[in-house]
């Protein structure tokens, strides 16, 4: 759940924006699960009741907001991962940051290709967010076995696209559509949507503006005029584009944000793909390609 390892990886530089420039979301009350439910924990603190049913293991990951932790539960001694958001003194936007991204999670639901959020403990400091237990990220997982972008590769990207279906059917905005927001589960085989820190809840009809997510990925309109759930299909064709071809389908002259999305705002250059001497494609991906036009169409529908 960390930041992109691609070329211009956004961290956030609008605090109160969270992740990206752009207007302020909605402020949600909180969910009832998330204020203490029993009087005898009134008194206790996040992390103390936190503390009483979890026991903390090694460091998993870090992204801008928060760090991502190995816990075993006490009753059961079962492995999950949490998710930390502690908000120090004059920070509280941390936190509201992080009580949005439970809202959002919990709108999406269960569902065999998300991540599942299973508790919430949160006071005025901290939030800790536990969810289900997966090994790597699908861009670890590559790295370390090549075979997964050969003949895996289209059960991959189908589950890929399954997770962003789950979160339009839920009128949500993932944002942050990459490789790196894809988990694999122990099965290694079960693929899994993550981190909604980004994400929005929309209404019918409504679009949002500012600049969300992780450069090379963001669609044009979200850089130049607004942008609705329609920028997560863009992000995806990149996402795909990706890991085909194995490079980013606009390649700015400098490896810099403001340089990818300047590429991506003006088409240019244009992918290299196009060009005559990329045209002949490897058999795994056209078959892939026909297979999706053959499949995809009331699928991408739902995502559209």
């Amino acid at each position: 759940m960390g930041c992109a390892q691609f070329v211009g990886s956004d961290a956030s530089q609008a605090r109160p924006q969270g992740k990206g420039r752009g207007s302020r979301r909605r402020v949600a009350p909180l969910p009832d699960d998330l204020r203490a439910s029993a009087a005898a924990k009134l008194t206790l603190s996040a992390r103390e009741q936190f503390a009483s049913e979890y026991e903390l293991g090694s460091a998993l990951g870090r992204g801008a907001f928060g760090i991502v932790m190995s816990a075993r539960k006490r009753s059961s001694h079962t492995m999950d991962a949490v998710k930390i958001v502690d908000s120090d003194e004059g920070q509280d936007w941390k936190r509201e940051l992080a009580t949005q991204e439970v809202e959002v999670w919990r709108a999406v639901g269960r569902h065999s290709n998300v991540a599942e959020l299973r508790r919430v403990f949160c006071d005025s400091r901290v939030v800790f967010m536990v969810m289900e237990m997966c090994e790597f990220t699908v861009s670890e997982k590559a790295d370390s076995d090549p075979e997964l972008l050969q003949s895996r590769l289209p059960h991959l990207l189908h589950q890929m696209l399954l997770g962003l279906e789950a979160c339009h059917r839920a009128s949500v905005a993932h944002r942050d559509i990459k490789p790196d927001n894809y988990l694999i589960g122990h099965d290694e085989s079960t693929v899994k949507l993550c981190d909604f820190n980004m994400s929005a809840l929309l209404s019918p009809g409504q679009s949002l503006v500012g600049e969300f997510g992780t450069a090379p990925f963001m669609s044009p309109e979200m850089l130049v005029a607004r942008h609705s759930i329609g920028t997560d299909v863009w992000s995806y064709g990149v996402m795909v584009y990706f890991m085909l071809f194995g490079e980013l389908p606009y390649l700015p002259q400098e490896t810099t944000s403001d340089a990818a999305k300047a590429a991506i705002r003006a088409g240019v250059p244009a992918p290299r793909y196009l060009k005559v001497t990329h045209r002949i494609r490897g058999s795994d991906s056209t078959s892939f390609c026909r297979c999706k036009r053959r499949l995809g169409p009331s699928l991408l529908q739902c995502c559209i």
